[in-house]
């Protein structure tokens, strides 16, 4: 079988790195599998995987070109300034003439934004089509991320994001466009049973198939390292008489990420024994509301230098408030760290409560807080946690089971009869 998986976004998203994990699984599981995305170039030189812009002009002029469309769309219906809103009206125009996307027996979508692929371009792929719901996109109006908006389960229209009273607004005809032309039949997959749960919800997808297959992480990260905690924390120049609590995220200062929220909570005590570390980016305001002491590393893309800073860490602090999966926190168990988050999305097939980390009520900062200088304090229940949580990434998010998995899945699309 060939598999062909289509991500917006750079190599380096999120979005993408989860498909291109899942691209070198099903590699080694002896499949025909290829990944094109849609920003950058494949610097990493993975097997298989292409830009889809064989030029960096021709994605300049293309950029140029339908850069306005969208957001002057939104304009007209607010005057507002709206972001994380895509309507999925823009695309290129010759994408159906990609020459691996004629030779591939099964689609694979993962993220699609960021004027890639538009909507009406689905109907025309005439072939099997996967979807993983890398985020909630593909069952709203336009939103990545629900928040507590509930209208996706009605068809949209009033959107909270923009301030709009009116039911038949942009929103509305976003679900209405992908209603009318999304094909019977996508196979859609979900990170998580959160995620699953929301898409079985929502107006559009209430009807169609819907499974639950998780994330892998990378082998590297399910390998034991050699190295100690004392040089782990040397190499980062990181002190190692202190309990340090890691915190990460491509973009700490996301709303959805919620560190805005938590980190400058933590105490400035000189007594302290916590050292918060944060890798990605993060703002200046945010570091500087971050009173506690603290090593802000920047962007880490080495996941050998991430693995040495997790083997540094004793507890991973993830306060996300909206997660579809939740890799870091995965990457993090797998390296023997106990998890504190919130009981939302992605996270609560992640961490099991009470065994490798605790899962706080969504958004009560103060019981976060406490339940993290807890932990610090109890070096017994830190070693008992990590021991748990090794297994239970390792059972739970391997590549080797989420390529098998897959392949399952894979197959009973190609043994379906055409008129399905």
């Amino acid at each position: 079988m060939k598999i062909l998986h289509i991500c917006g976004g750079s190599l380096g998203s999120g979005a993408t790195l989860g498909a291109l994990s899942l691209h070198q699984a099903l590699i080694k599981q002896g499949v025909e599998s290829s990944l094109i995305f849609s920003k950058g170039d494949n610097e990493s030189n993975a097997q298989h995987v292409s830009p889809f812009f064989n030029s960096k002009l021709a994605r300049k002029l293309f950029d140029s070109g339908t850069k306005w469309i969208e957001p002057q769309l939104l304009k007209s219906e607010t005057k507002r300034k709206v972001k994380d809103i895509s309507l999925g009206l823009v695309g290129h125009p010759f994408f159906l003439k990609n020459r691996e996307i004629e030779a591939a027996d099964i689609i694979h979508l993962h993220w699609i934004n960021s004027r890639f692929l538009r909507i009406k371009a689905i109907q025309h792929f005439n072939k099997p089509i996967v979807w993983t719901l890398r985020d909630a996109w593909p069952y709203t109006g336009g939103c990545h991320y629900t928040n507590d908006c509930e209208n996706y389960k009605s068809g949209c229209g009033q959107c909270p994001l923009l301030h709009s009273n009116d039911p038949n607004d942009r929103t509305k005809q976003v679900i209405e466009n992908k209603r009318k032309h999304l094909p019977d039949g996508i196979r859609y997959v979900a990170l998580s049973n959160w995620t699953a749960e929301q898409a079985r919800a929502s107006s559009l997808l209430q009807n169609q198939s819907i499974d639950t297959l998780y994330n892998s992480i990378d082998q590297n990260y399910l390998t034991p390292s050699n190295q100690s905690k004392e040089s782990a924390c040397a190499q980062f120049n990181l002190p190692t008489d202190k309990v340090i609590l890691l915190a990460g995220a491509a973009r700490l200062d996301s709303q959805f990420k919620g560190y805005k929220d938590i980190l400058p909570k933590f105490p400035n005590a000189q007594d302290s024994n916590i050292h918060i570390v944060t890798f990605g980016r993060i703002s200046k305001a945010l570091q500087a509301a971050t009173t506690a002491p603290a090593t802000h590393l920047g962007s880490i893309t080495s996941s050998e230098a991430l693995k040495t800073l997790y083997g540094a860490a004793d507890i991973f602090i993830a306060p996300s408030t909206q997660e579809a999966f939740g890799k870091t926190l995965a990457e993090a168990g797998a390296c023997g760290l106990p998890v504190i988050c919130y009981d939302t999305g992605g996270p609560k097939d992640i961490v099991l409560q009470g065994k490798t980390g605790y899962r706080i009520k969504t958004n009560c900062t103060d019981e976060f807080i406490n339940a993290t200088l807890k932990l610090a304090a109890d070096p017994k229940t830190r070693s008992e946690m990590s021991a748990a949580a090794i297994e239970h990434t390792h059972k739970s998010f391997c590549p080797r089971l989420a390529a098998q998995k897959h392949i399952e899945l894979y197959r009973t699309l190609l043994e379906r009869p055409n008129d399905e």
